[in-house]
């Protein structure tokens, strides 16, 4: 038998998904931005929803940023946020790789060479 003080605040990580392991969506990742959709009533989401929901209502986070603060496994957060996906409270976007982001300064330069022609 376990002493209590390593029982005590111990939560096994599929609680809060009711015991799914697998997402909706298979799209998100760890570098996945999640925003919330504040419009949508939060009233009636369970414990750790209700927590993901607290910690993204002053803008996007990550979802290792969330397990972060949740101090949660990363795969039970993608449950969570699936979850929220699709009821509507949030909505995800993957970021920008950085091969597409644009170099205004490198773009700046080519403009100024193509004028030169």
């Amino acid at each position: 038998m376990m002493p209590a003080r390593l029982r005590t605040g111990l939560v096994r990580s599929h609680t809060p998904t009711g015991g799914r392991a697998d997402p909706a969506r298979s799209s998100l990742n760890e570098s996945t931005l999640l925003y919330p959709d504040l419009t949508v009533e939060r009233a009636g989401l369970p414990g750790k929803t209700q927590q993901v929901m607290e910690f993204l209502a002053p803008g996007a986070l990550a979802v290792a940023e969330v397990a972060a603060y949740l101090r949660l496994p990363l795969a039970v957060v993608k449950v969570l946020a699936a979850d929220l996906i699709t009821s509507g409270h949030i909505v995800s976007r993957t970021p920008v790789p950085a091969e597409q982001q644009h170099d205004c300064d490198l773009l700046e330069r080519i403009l100024h060479g193509l004028e030169q022609l």
